[in-house]
């Protein structure tokens, strides 16, 4: 009776080892895109900033 308690003992441990890599995989992979998002974001902000700008040079070459 003990063996078989130890032996169920660990397949439940190595099943909640599982369990928690994959969670882990699983919000690491969301952080990561969410951090690609927001990169992502960030840069068309800059390009919208710099279209600003060339807009306003054109402007003063033009005077």
């Amino acid at each position: 009776i003990i063996d078989a308690l130890n032996e169920q003992r660990q397949h439940l441990e190595v099943e909640t080892i599982i369990g928690l890599v994959q969670q882990y995989y699983h919000n690491n992979a969301f952080l990561v895109a969410q951090q690609f998002q927001q990169e992502n974001d960030d840069g068309d902000e800059e390009e919208e900033e710099d279209e600003g700008m060339e807009k306003e040079e054109d402007e003063e070459d033009d005077k």
